[in-house]
């Protein structure tokens, strides 16, 4: 299923959104786009530190290399 919003903590002038993020399991697909979740429109690039939580309390952070990093 898909990943929810669940808050956004900060925009920037440049499109890009630093993000608290919902998935159902630590299986889903992260989006890196803004465009890519649900209830968000515009381009732009979700920022380096947000943050993916599972139900089960699993964490996952965006690095600064604007890619998602390890399940922890």
């Amino acid at each position: 299923m898909a990943v929810k919003l669940i808050d956004i903590k900060r925009t920037y002038s440049g499109g890009g959104m630093y993000l608290e993020l919902l998935a159902d399991s630590k299986e889903d697909t992260l989006p890196t786009l803004i465009a890519d979740v649900p209830g968000l429109t515009g381009a732009g690039s979700i920022t380096p530190g947000s943050i993916c939580y599972t139900p089960a309390l699993d964490m996952c952070v965006m690095g600064n290399n604007g890619q998602w990093g390890a399940w922890n």
